[in-house]
């Protein structure tokens, strides 16, 4: 006789016995089949023996939302994410791999983009980072794949970005300073010709 140890009914419609009662086959496996089992035996004569075993289901990996929704049009500079996490169900020991037009992405050190988990960030976007962006979830049961697009808007050439409008603060500052220590240099000039 089979039995689950955590006391759920084992459903007639989609488990069945073989081998005079030593196999238990479970049909259309679904991820609530995942638990405990145990084998009970006895021949009248003695004690009851019992073996249990242990069922783990593996799920195909699925996103929590369709990857194909993230598409972005964003300014050029702005930090990007792009996430494609999967079902808790199917979140045992996922890997992720990202892909650029393509191309798989590599992460290098100081490389403006980075993955976190399921998570790729791309820094201080440009127009080189137009393009398909796709990731794949695997595991030991399958994967699922989906592929989405990141559009830049370029900045104006008369728009300075903040860094650029504190630089040309900066260079405003030296050439006052310049402009004032010439005004400086000629009194002194006409100071010394004066005394001369």
């Amino acid at each position: 006789m089979w039995q689950r140890t955590d006391g759920k009914e084992i459903s007639d419609t989609r488990y069945y016995v073989q081998n005079f009662g030593q196999t238990l086959v479970l049909r259309d496996t679904q991820l609530e089949d995942a638990g405990e089992y145990e084998c009970l035996a006895s021949n009248g004569v003695g004690k009851n023996k019992s073996y249990k075993i242990r069922v783990n289901v593996d799920v195909v990996p699925k996103f929590k939302k369709e990857f194909d929704s993230q598409a972005q049009v964003v300014q050029e500079g702005t930090t990007v994410s792009l996430s494609c996490e999967i079902l808790e169900a199917a979140a045992a020991n996922p890997t992720y791999e990202w892909f650029f037009n393509s191309a798989p992405i590599k992460i290098v050190p100081g490389s403006k983009r980075e993955i976190q988990g399921s998570t790729l960030i791309i820094k201080s976007t440009t127009v080189a980072d137009i393009g398909n962006y796709a990731c794949k979830a695997s595991n030991d049961a399958g994967y699922a794949y989906g592929q989405t697009a990141l559009s830049i808007i370029p900045r104006s050439p008369g728009v300075m970005s903040p860094v650029s409008s504190e630089v040309n603060k900066a260079i405003e500052g030296i050439n006052k300073r310049i402009d004032s220590l010439s005004i400086q240099i000629q009194d002194l000039k006409s100071v010394v010709q004066g005394s001369g």
